[in-house]
């Protein structure tokens, strides 16, 4: 049997979204309850803008995803207030002389609002496994928590960029060869002299071999003219 084929990444605000809902829902808070708790904190936010939210419609910042980690603490708190008095009241109605022990209000932490099974893609070209991501809202840095398979391809594509076709090219375009070498990366996850040897093929002549690298260096250049560094 054929291998699974790994899930594509999610937007972080898609992870943020879906888990800001099961963390409201688990707590028994509904959307105008968490709204009501923003608008406390100065989100400009009613359950529709909730609704957006935990859809994965919008594109929070940083500052609003603190906030929202914070206004379902709150909301979650007064949730089990609310729950608590409830269930003292009826117990006093039925006569029951041991107050019942009331649930705790849910626990948020930033990391609870970025869990996934599947990989999160914080910009174009950067996919980290969420626990990664998770880590270091945790408190670890990045070379302790991941992604270290993207950080070892990207200081190894730095490295085999020392090479004499490296540094001619970077001195006909003008950059550094640490700037080529995050280019190439990006442009094809390998060095520019790796690409051009995979294009050509084994076999390719010294023309064939010049006319991939002019190919090449037309996208590099293309990237640099669109500001894509």
């Amino acid at each position: 049997m054929a291998a699974k084929p790994p899930e594509s990444p999610e937007p972080l605000a898609v992870v943020v979204g879906r888990n800001c809902r099961r963390i409201r829902v688990a707590a028994g808070v509904t959307q105008d309850g968490l709204a009501r708790c923003a608008r406390d904190l100065g989100l400009r936010w009613n359950a529709s803008k909730v609704g957006d939210f935990e859809a994965g419609r919008s594109a929070p910042t940083f500052a609003t995803v603190l906030a929202v980690t914070l206004a379902l603490q709150m909301a979650s708190e007064r949730a089990a207030k609310m729950r608590a008095t409830h269930d003292l009241i009826i117990g006093q109605l039925r006569g029951e002389k041991t107050p019942h022990q009331a649930d705790p209000p849910t626990r948020v932490t930033l990391a609870d609002l970025v869990g996934s099974e599947r990989s999160i893609a914080l910009t174009d070209e950067l996919n980290v496994p969420a626990a990664a991501v998770a880590d270091v809202c945790r408190g670890r840095t990045w070379m302790e928590a991941g992604p270290k398979q993207t950080i070892d391809r990207s200081a190894g594509t730095l490295a085999r960029h020392e090479g004499l076709t490296e540094h001619r090219l970077a001195r006909r375009l003008g950059i550094s060869h640490d700037r080529l070498a995050d280019m190439s990366f990006r442009l094809w996850q390998r060095a520019f002299s790796e690409e051009r040897d995979r294009l050509a093929g084994p076999d390719a002549s010294k023309q064939k071999r010049g006319q991939v690298s002019r190919t090449l260096q037309a996208e590099l250049e293309e990237a640099l003219a669109d500001g894509n560094d």
